[in-house]
């Protein structure tokens, strides 16, 4: 029973205290200006980190995109000069046209090999996924950029399973059509 009251007292105490320090208007707002100050640098550092990563992001697809448009030059001829039956009648019935039919096979090998070749800030560009329809195809592509400001909170949050640090993964999908007959 004694020691409640002394924790309840020695509770009171430093709660007044407490209080009286928090009305109190002595001090300096240094520390304030200063904390504030190096969030705010945080956090510009973190803005720049992301907008290079969506400008990253922006590169991969546009260097991805020319190989896609050079695979989708691997015409189907068989199909493309006899049709497939079961399109022809089904574009009777719709009025859609039949799109131009892809090799899938010559397709996906000539996009692996234009990709190996090529390289996002000097770091190479690696294939994920290649999935290619009769008229479509996508694929999955990631690569690495350099950190432009590096602290070690950011490539935590950012980083890949197999990046390093001061390495932000950056991944994308893109796909194409072929055209229409």
């Amino acid at each position: 029973m004694e020691d409640s009251k002394i924790w309840r007292n020695s509770y009171r105490i430093l709660r007044a205290c407490y209080i009286s320090a928090l009305k109190s208007v002595d001090g300096s707002i240094t520390p304030l200006i200063s904390g504030l100050f190096l969030i705010l640098l945080a956090l510009s550092a973190g803005l720049v980190n992301i907008a290079d990563s969506s400008m990253a992001k922006r590169e991969l697809i546009q260097i991805v995109e020319p190989e896609i448009q050079k695979a989708l030059q691997s015409i189907d001829l068989y199909r493309y000069y006899n049709g497939n039956t079961l399109i022809s009648l089904l574009n009777q019935f719709h009025d859609s046209q039949a799109r131009v039919p892809i090799d899938c096979s010559s397709a996906v090998n000539q996009l692996k090999r234009n990709i190996s070749q090529t390289y996002l800030r000097g770091k190479p560009i690696y294939i994920d996924e290649i999935v290619c329809t009769q008229e479509e195809l996508v694929i999955a592509v990631n690569s690495q950029i350099h950190a432009i400001i590096d602290f070690p909170i950011f490539t935590t949050a950012l980083k890949s399973k197999n990046s390093v640090r001061g390495e932000i993964a950056i991944n994308a999908k893109i796909g194409a059509t072929s055209i229409f007959k």
